[in-house]
């Protein structure tokens, strides 16, 4: 993405998640796939920087993002997502 700002968002657990900014406007987050990091939804943010402030993050253990090597829980997922909208 272009005008992308990447920054660290930290989840309740301490688990740090990377996460792009590009756009302004109202904020509208884009969740990559199970396997994947952000950038795969990269083109797609793109298209919608103009008009939004969008957000793509790496989903725990994935990319950038850091694991705290737990077990996996579809909770952390909740809270890393409600993490990501508190920094929008």
């Amino acid at each position: 993405m272009n005008d992308t700002v990447t920054e660290t968002v930290t989840a309740v657990d301490g688990t740090e998640l990377a996460v792009d900014t590009a756009g302004a406007g109202e904020p509208l987050v884009l969740i990559g796939g199970a396997f994947n990091d952000r950038t795969t939804v990269a083109g797609l943010a793109e298209q919608l920087a103009p008009r939004f402030a969008v957000l793509t993050y790496d989903r725990r253990g994935r990319g950038a993002s850091g694991d705290e090597s737990r077990d996996y829980a579809i909770a952390d997922e909740v809270g890393d997502l409600a993490a990501v909208l508190a920094y929008a």
